[in-house]
């Protein structure tokens, strides 16, 4: 999940997850930690600092809306990626093993 409309830089991550097996949809409440065992052991990278997900919260001096995108990519592969990866190395590891992929953007005012 990443956020649009931070002036500072192109896309803000707020959430960073790999490795979810195949389901028909992502349960609410993902617990925080960097391996997920609630979800065979899905891993969640760093994201806002944090191995967690971190809702849309845009920064207190920018008042005006934000579109926060929700990637979802199904891959040919298991990922190895440590657990403190960004999304620079988690979008490299996945060239060449995107099957499909889908995205929604939501709008949000603090």
């Amino acid at each position: 999940m990443n956020d649009l409309d931070i002036p500072m830089v192109k896309e803000y991550t707020h959430w960073l997850i790999w490795n979810i097996p195949p389901q028909k949809e992502i349960p609410e409440n993902i617990p925080y930690g960097p391996v997920v065992q609630e979800l065979g052991n899905a891993v969640q990278g760093t994201a806002y600092g944090k191995n967690r997900y971190r809702g849309p919260k845009q920064p207190i001096f920018i008042r005006n809306t934000h579109r926060y995108v929700f990637r979802i990519y199904t891959l040919d592969c298991i990922l190895k990626l440590p657990k403190d990866a960004g999304r620079k190395e988690l979008l490299d590891a996945i060239k060449g093993h995107v099957i499909q992929e889908g995205s929604i953007t939501g709008r949000y005012k603090r």
